[in-house]
């Protein structure tokens, strides 16, 4: 399901977060059902419909769209063109008549996403740095020495490197569908019976992917870096002929295990198997041709290279490990944020906590819908860094949701001095109501408002933005400044901030940027019940 969603916002030209997106998906409180689906897509902002049609209407959709199957648990069928359509005609045998649509919108509204789509990009650009640097390494390896059997050992120990990988990708959950098409194909075909098999770990912990991968790893080491930069290389080319004569044992047990044991064939297995039969034919040619020779064995030259194959392969698991544990952690977050995202566990939680009177002020400053059935206070303090970021991920919620969230801002009173006739708090709140309050575009610019406060957090500079005209009513502002600070102290708020929904304080395990997951089937929940306290 979250791999056919990504898919299809591919297709449409967004550019989000496949990690963000799958994640966003699992851990929704009612995955895999498709409100796990339209709540991240109204997160992103993407607007989409999901009707249930009749067979004969489907022609009416324009492509792309989704479709939804009966079958695995609930799988989606990207449909990209009407040829797409008549191609996956057998799929729609189990196709229940439900029809996913995203329709056009400008921009992803969700900060996290586009946060994490940097990072990927980024992280993509060093891989391909790195992978680019390994091929131009290799290649300059082979023009430097222009011999084929130097060719040939590289070519190949790159397939088996290669091959490695996607053993390793195996064994960590990876699956790339190309893969996965080419091994389970043939009736007797099927690589994760083998590399699960107990056959695969005849060495304990050490599996078969493990072995490949430094194995090859070693052998690239070696023919693409070692050979060339060092005139005597017969050492290492020995060292690489006693290690491929090592593995013919290791290629007998493998298809005998297959064709006997298992009587299922890895197919992944066999290439590696094959390029170890190459391999050895090979180094068997160049012994028979005299181009290595028994006595050209160097004692400190093969520690070294034990040595390296050591590090190599502890390197090689070492990562493995490392990868597996932050899989399971992301897991074990998925499942645990699927309970605490339930917005009926929230909303209970929500009515144990401490209720206080939110009654609007005749002058509230409130950023949002006022209609909206989800009402947030926030008590702030100007010279808060905590202030500063919750303000933020706050106007994330306003941006995503902007028909379910309102904000309230009441601020603590950040004093006098200096002779100043208002504090920072009260001259924000003076300019706020002489020259934004009641405007048309009230909303935007208050937002901007606090927006510039939080930025600097610095009175004097604040002014140079904001003047406040010198015939201002201060006993208006001195009122509004004392309705906030009282009700600070009346609901003996200690800390900033502190969040308010709907009457009731935020429970302490939650986050004001956990609601971006809640609030879709919390506004839901406050509309049910009726629990808004006005």
């Amino acid at each position: 399901m979250e791999q056919a969603i990504f898919n299809y916002v591919n297709v449409l030209n967004f550019s989000v977060s496949k990690t963000w997106l799958k994640k966003m998906i699992a851990s929704h409180s009612d995955y895999p059902s498709l409100l796990s689906v339209s709540d991240t897509l109204e997160r992103l902002g993407l607007q989409h419909q999901i009707l249930r049609i009749a067979p004969e209407d489907l022609e009416h959709f324009s492509t792309p769209y989704l479709l939804h199957l009966n079958r695995s648990g609930g799988e989606m069928l990207l449909i990209t063109n009407e040829n797409d359509l008549k191609s996956k005609n057998s799929d729609l045998e189990f196709w229940d008549g439900v029809i996913l649509k995203i329709y056009a919108n400008d921009v992803i509204q969700d900060e996290e996403s586009r946060k994490q789509l940097s990072e990927e990009s980024f992280l993509r650009v060093v891989i391909t740095s790195l992978l680019v640097s390994i091929g131009l390494l290799l290649i300059l390896s082979f023009v430097q020495t222009q011999v084929w059997f130097h060719a040939l050992l590289l070519l190949t120990a790159l397939g088996g490197a290669t091959i490695g990988y996607i053993l390793i990708a195996k064994d960590l959950g990876i699956n790339y569908k190309a893969v996965e098409a080419f091994c389970n194909t043939g009736t007797r075909a099927n690589c994760d019976r083998i590399l699960t098999s107990d056959g695969a770990r005849l060495l304990g912990p050490i599996s078969l992917s493990d072995v490949t991968l430094s194995y090859f790893i070693f052998q690239l080491v070696i023919i693409g870096i070692l050979s060339p930069l060092i005139e005597n290389s017969e050492t290492y080319l020995l060292a690489l002929a006693i290690a491929s004569s090592l593995t013919v044992p290791v290629v007998l047990y493998s298809i005998y295990y297959q064709s006997v044991n298992a009587k299922i064939w890895c197919k992944l297995c066999l290439i590696v198997d094959g390029i170890l039969v190459i391999q050895f034919i090979l180094f068997a040619n160049l012994y028979v041709q005299n181009l290595i020779q028994p006595y050209a064995v160097e004692l400190i030259s093969f520690l070294l290279l034990g040595s390296l194959f050591v590090i190599i392969a502890a390197l090689t698991m070492l990562a493995k490990s490392l990868l597996e544990k932050t899989n399971q952690a992301v897991q074990a977050e998925i499942k645990a944020n699927r309970i605490k995202n339930s917005p009926d566990l929230f909303s209970h939680q929500l009515f144990q906590s401490r209720r206080v009177d939110i009654t609007p002020f005749e002058h509230e400053i409130v950023l949002g819908d006022k209609n909206a059935p989800i009402k947030i206070v926030m008590a702030a303090n100007l010279y808060c860094h905590p202030c500063k970021i919750g303000f933020g991920k706050v106007n994330q919620l306003l941006a995503v949701f902007p028909e379910k969230v309102n904000l309230s801002i009441r601020l603590v009173s950040s004093g006098g001095g200096n002779g100043q006739q208002f504090s920072a708090s009260g001259y924000l709140l003076a300019y706020w109501l002489h020259h934004i309050h009641g405007d048309d575009k009230e909303d935007i610019k208050t937002k901007q408002l606090f927006q510039d406060w939080y930025e600097k957090m610095d009175f004097a500079s604040f002014k140079t933005l904001y003047s406040v005209n010198s015939i201002i009513e201060v006993s208006s502002v001195e009122y509004l400044e004392y309705r906030h600070s009282d009700w600070i102290v009346e609901e003996q708020i200690s800390g900033t901030p502190t969040w308010f929904l709907n009457g009731y304080q935020l429970p302490e395990n939650y986050s004001i940027e956990d609601l971006m997951a809640i609030v879709p089937g919390l506004s839901e929940t406050v509309n049910e019940r009726k629990f808004i306290h006005e």
